[in-house]
């Protein structure tokens, strides 16, 4: 990853926490799928297709994700979180 997205993540994740432990599931849910989304776009520019991507965080409530794409067709195969 560059540089860029390296800030676009330290932004999200600074963002998150400052919300707290109030914070929404729809909110932990999209702030997890814009870090994934990150990685994966970062991934598509390299031409890779199989991607994945576990992220964790005990600061914003407890909450874990994981998510790969589909190799065949680019979509989002499995995306989960508690």
């Amino acid at each position: 990853m560059n540089a860029v997205n390296d800030r676009e993540i330290g932004r999200l994740c600074r963002t998150s926490k400052t919300r707290g432990e109030k914070e929404s599931q729809s909110l932990r849910q999209e702030f997890v799928y814009r870090i994934w989304y990150i990685v994966y776009r970062e991934k598509k520019k390299q031409k890779e297709k199989n991607v994945g991507l576990e992220a964790e965080s005990s600061a914003s409530g407890g909450w874990k994700m994981s998510a790969a794409n589909d190799s065949e067709t680019g979509w989002l195969r499995g995306a989960t979180v508690r």
